[in-house]
């Protein structure tokens, strides 16, 4: 029989999208477009990086994850008034599959002169914490097991070229 870990819980995979002040329609589409465009030329198989965004829209309902509601609420509080678009889910990256895409899409997005910035974090699910104890978890618990990088979108791309992406590493990635 096999038993239920009590430790941990799902990877997570955030992406935020930080607009400059409000967007029409029009930048909307102008962001989520390309972005689009590729995730249709993908299959399941193998499960690339594009797949993984899953966009989460304005009457966001955690289930029954206990660190999603956090999660959330800290990129609704670094987005603020802002326009945005985020991508949240239970998504484990791969450096040797998904690094690359994962540079391409950053070049893609912060192209864009309607993204200011945009954050990416990646959580390996905390292995080493009780379910019980995560389930308690609030959003300043959280961001005390969270280290937080703001970095250039060159040096971003340079650190995934040698394949440097860490785990519970709140990235903010600037233009320059």
């Amino acid at each position: 029989m096999v038993r239920k870990r009590k430790t941990g819980t799902y990877e997570h995979f955030g992406v935020l999208l930080y607009g400059q002040g409000q967007w029409s329609e029009d930048d909307r589409q102008s962001v989520m477009g390309p972005i689009q465009d590729v995730v249709r030329t993908y299959t399941s198989d193998p499960y690339p990086f594009f797949l993984k965004l899953t966009r989460v829209s304005e009457t966001f309902q955690p289930g029954e994850c206990a660190l999603c509601t956090p999660i959330h609420a800290m990129f609704q509080e670094l987005k603020g008034q802002s326009d945005g678009i985020l991508y949240l889910g239970h998504h484990y990256i791969i450096p040797e599959d998904d690094l690359e895409d994962m540079a391409t899409f950053v070049k893609m997005v912060l192209d864009n002169e309607q993204v200011k910035k945009m954050y990416i974090l990646y959580i390996d699910g905390f292995g080493d914490i009780k379910k019980t104890e995560l389930s308690q978890w609030d959003l300043v618990t959280l961001e005390t097991h969270l280290e937080t990088q703001t970095i250039t979108k060159s040096d971003f791309l340079a650190a995934l070229s040698e394949d440097k992406f860490s785990n519970r590493v709140l990235y903010e990635i600037v233009k320059w």
